[in-house]
């Protein structure tokens, strides 16, 4: 077992770090580490003073290796449905180390942390490690946004994310996005429905609509993601005030999840045209405009996908190490789409299964921590060793 990983992710998970809350504090122990590593640190401020990103390095070299990771995590839920303590307090049970972000994802972290730590400086050779640690994942990949819109990615030759993948290496995974479409009727006395009109009816007869409109789109494939379709789903739906009363607003949230960026401009520019079509049926029908079908829709939520190539040197380096012949994909969305999408190659890949993921009695296996090390170290001294070619990054400006 390697000691140090473990106390590290330990020393992490005692830390609460949900997303929105400050994350100094958990920021602040990781620096604590790598400070007396030897790594430079540079700090950026997200949204104010309270939440930072950050960018660690060892070496020197003109090429650019990343790792990439984040130590925000969902709530805890309900503190009573735990069997174990959801800060790690009780320590090891068995090979489990439990505790809200101990697979998703502070043991990667550490795990990267501690790999990028442990090779001698000289044996890095022409290449600079880069940590980039942030906060904000799992509302949006607020930090890598803010990171990846900075000159801090140059001269990369690839990325890992550590998500937890079971230490498999993902070459792929889904975009997603998330509109809301706010639906307004004209509301009476439920008595007379006659007299209004029902916002929540409006939305349904839209939500049927749109799935007819879609049909087309939901049968679009990609060859990186096998006969995986691009979904989407009804995630959310508002609306009404009383029982007396015709709701005159609903609101209803739904959940894209695409396999290329262009895939989510024809998503929206169908549920747009949708919405004109609507409009422009009840203006022909001579409908009054206080009675006309009205919608709005807001972007909340965009993150793109990630395709890596897979005949490239970058994802057969990582792919050897793994012991990996197969390219995999996943539906879920990384920070590794935002990475991609500025120019940096990525795989996703890393200890712990993804089913514990914001779980209650969320674990990691404390074995599959130690191989990561030793893996993220082999990585390192390969690509130290190779001449894996550099790439040119543009910043993020989604």
């Amino acid at each position: 077992m390697n000691h140090s990983v473990v106390d590290l992710t330990r020393a992490l998970v005692a830390i609460p770090s949900e997303s929105l809350r400050s994350n100094l504090p958990v920021m602040e122990e990781l620096c604590a580490f790598l400070y007396s590593h030897g790594f430079r640190i540079t700090r950026y401020p997200q949204n104010g003073p309270e939440k930072i990103n950050l960018i660690a390095e060892r070496g020197n070299g003109t090429r650019r290796l990343v790792f990439s990771g984040h130590l925000d995590t969902v709530p805890i839920g309900e503190r009573g449905q735990w069997q174990h303590d959801p800060y790690g307090a009780e320590g090891i049970v068995g090979d489990r180390l439990y505790g809200r972000g101990t697979v998703d994802m502070k043991g990667q972290v550490a795990a990267m942390a501690c790999a990028c730590a442990s090779v001698p400086e000289e044996a890095l050779r022409d290449l600079t490690l880069t940590l980039a640690i942030t906060g904000d994942e799992e509302i949006g990949h607020v930090g890598i946004k803010d990171l990846a819109a900075k000159h801090v990615f140059e001269r990369a030759v690839g990325c890992v994310v550590g998500e937890p993948t079971g230490l498999r290496v993902v070459s792929a995974h889904k975009g997603g996005m998330t509109v809301r479409i706010t639906v307004r009727g004209l509301s009476c006395h439920s008595s007379k429905p006659h007299l209004g009109v029902n916002a929540i009816e409006q939305s349904v007869r839209l939500l049927n609509l749109l799935g007819e409109r879609l049909a087309p789109w939901c049968a679009q494939r990609h060859p990186a993601f096998g006969e995986e379709p691009p979904t989407f789903t009804v995630v959310g739906i508002s609306g009404g005030v009383a029982d007396n009363v015709v709701p005159d607003a609903c609101t209803v949230k739904i959940s894209a999840r695409a396999l290329e960026t262009g895939h989510f401009e024809t998503f929206r520019a169908a549920l747009e045209e949708l919405i004109s079509e609507l409009v422009d049926g009840d203006t022909r029908k001579g409908v009054p405009a206080d009675r006309r079908f009205s919608a709005d829709i807001d972007l909340l939520k965009w993150a793109p996908p990630m395709v890596c190539d897979t005949a490239g040197a970058w994802y057969q380096t990582v792919a050897k190490i793994a012991g990996q012949k197969k390219p995999e994909f996943v539906t879920y969305g990384t920070d590794a789409g935002v990475l991609n999408q500025v120019g940096l190659p990525c795989v996703v890949w890393g200890p712990g299964d993804i089913i514990r993921a914001h779980s209650v009695d969320e674990y990691i296996n404390l074995e599959e921590l130690s191989i990561a090390v030793a893996r993220y170290r082999e990585l390192i001294s390969t690509v130290a060793s190779s001449e894996l070619p550099t790439f040119t990054t543009s910043l993020w400006n989604g």
